[in-house]
């Protein structure tokens, strides 16, 4: 009689501990469709706000930002410091106008994006979505700069925008900053090697 209770305990719990690995491994791969879709929208959103800033800045007759300003805070202190030691030209055009215009959108667009996908640790730190804020207020000093030929602000809107862009791109590529999710990855998996057998 024994044997039997054993038996239906056995086949029970074997039964919740498939039931939980099967849940697991849903979750991982739904956590991995999620990272290859975020990737690939950061990689386009990366080369869209690039073109969008240096397409404003030479619009103000800035030189061109250095390919990878946006890729980290080294790369984006350097670009603002070499603005700073250059001419700046705030200055009104139709171009300019154009090029901010075309900067706002893009931000708007993103910020909708980025806000209706769910992607992984966006919004971990309160800095991501002000960072769209951040942008879009330096974009109206720009505009504000630009009409009163005032090299100061123009220079702060500048930084502020290498920033705010550079904010956004980091919480976006937040979840490949984390090593401990290529070694999570390994444990499930040697997990299920060494037990799925004996289930």
């Amino acid at each position: 009689m024994g044997d039997i209770y054993f038996e239906l305990a056995s086949i029970t719990l074997s039964s919740c501990l498939l039931l939980a690995i099967k849940d697991n491994m849903d979750c991982e791969r739904a956590r991995s469709r999620t990272l290859k879709r975020q990737y690939a929208y950061y990689t386009r959103l990366k080369y869209t706000l690039y073109d969008s800033l240096d397409s404003l800045f030479a619009s103000f007759g800035l030189p061109h930002m250095a390919w990878n300003t946006l890729s980290s805070k080294e790369s984006a202190e350097g670009q603002k410091t070499s603005y700073r030691n250059g001419s700046a030209h705030p200055t009104s055009s139709d171009t300019t106008a154009v090029a901010i215009a075309n900067s706002r959108m893009i931000l708007y667009e993103a910020r909708s994006t980025i806000g209706n996908a769910s992607y992984i640790d966006w919004g971990a730190s309160e800095a991501d979505d002000r960072a769209f804020d951040d942008a879009l207020k330096a974009l109206g000093q720009l505009e504000f700069a630009s009409d009163n030929y005032d090299g100061s602000i123009f220079l702060s809107s500048v930084d502020m925008l290498i920033g705010s862009h550079l904010q956004i791109l980091a919480g976006l590529r937040r979840p490949w900053n984390y090593p401990r999710d290529k070694a999570r990855e390994r444990l499930i998996s040697k997990y299920l090697e060494a037990h799925a057998v004996k289930i």
